[in-house]
């Protein structure tokens, strides 16, 4: 019988790969005028759009957007665009769109992608077990003679399979919830085989499929 999971904290991550460095990205005008216009209807504002130098290297400068109030973090690299952000249930579904309207933007300037990475994280406090329990199931036969056991935690790592490149899969003892377990799902998507409209979709069932071959029901 799966483990109801109530949600302490969740994060999502997400980097798309361009097939070659872009060099002349950051100073597109056409770029700049796309992202705005699919980004303006998720609080998209000019004060807060930076360019931003990092070290100096051109592998460090790129543009930074903040979005929804400075809950999303978008930056826009000459090889790659990231996201982060928090994931409340309520708004998940904006929060993706954005992202995706991010790489509709950039497919405007003629950018093509390698490969589509995207990374949930989940605080979760299980009902009726403690994490100890619960990750005993994974690891069951720790070493002896290096101290009292304080905690276990294991990855798996996945090969490629449908529309997944790579993938992995994280289940720990949480370090920043108490008395919660640490879960996070990684992978790495096809662009070949996924679709802008189909990528959040495709992610979204990877995690809940993980969830479920954990034994977990964790809202999402």
């Amino acid at each position: 019988m799966p483990l109801d999971a109530e949600v302490a904290k969740s994060d999502l991550a997400f980097e798309a790969g361009f097939t070659e460095p872009a060099f002349g990205l950051l100073q597109d005008p056409d770029l700049l005028a796309a992202l705005f216009t699919r980004l303006a209807p998720f609080g998209a504002q000019l004060n807060d759009l930076r360019v931003e130098l990092g070290s100096g290297s051109v592998g460090d400068e790129h543009l930074l957007w903040y979005l929804f109030n400075y809950v999303m973090t978008m930056r826009v690299r000459v090889d790659r665009v990231e996201v982060s952000c928090p994931l409340p249930k309520d708004q998940m579904a904006r929060f993706t769109e954005a992202m995706v309207e991010t790489l509709r933007a950039l497919t405007e300037s003629d950018i093509s992608f390698r490969a589509f990475a995207m990374t949930v994280a989940v605080h979760a406090k299980l009902k009726g077990t403690s994490p100890a329990q619960y990750l005993s199931r994974f690891v069951a036969n720790a070493p002896k003679a290096l101290g009292p056991l304080a905690g276990n935690g294991t990855v798996f790592y996945f090969g490629p399979e449908a529309d997944r490149l790579r993938s992995d899969v994280t289940v720990d003892t949480s370090a920043v919830v108490p008395d919660a377990v640490f879960f996070r799902v990684r992978m790495l998507l096809d662009p070949k085989k996924v679709t802008l409209e189909s990528v959040v979709q495709v992610a979204k069932q990877y995690v809940q499929t993980s969830f479920q071959n954990l034994d977990v029901n964790v809202p999402m």
